[in-house]
């Protein structure tokens, strides 16, 4: 049986820490994702996956409300 390898993550300096989708494409040819910095300045970072098995987009804004909501959740 294979076990899980994990390799930390090292981002690329160059990209802002703030970064907004400004497009998701699902189409035959692949995934692309879109976006833009805080300050709308161009280029934008596109990213493009040929081969997908799935992806999920969901706006999480109302499960932090929910968190801080719940008690000793913070501590």
């Amino acid at each position: 049986m294979q076990q899980e390898k994990w390799i930390k993550w090292k981002p690329i300096e160059r990209i802002p820490n703030t970064l907004y989708i400004e497009e998701l494409k699902d189409t035959r040819d692949g995934l692309t994702i879109v976006m833009t910095r805080e300050d709308n300045i161009l280029p934008s970072l596109i990213i493009n996956f040929d081969t997908i098995i799935s992806y999920r987009n969901t706006d999480e804004s109302y499960l932090l409300k929910t968190l801080n909501e719940r008690e000793n959740f913070n501590k």
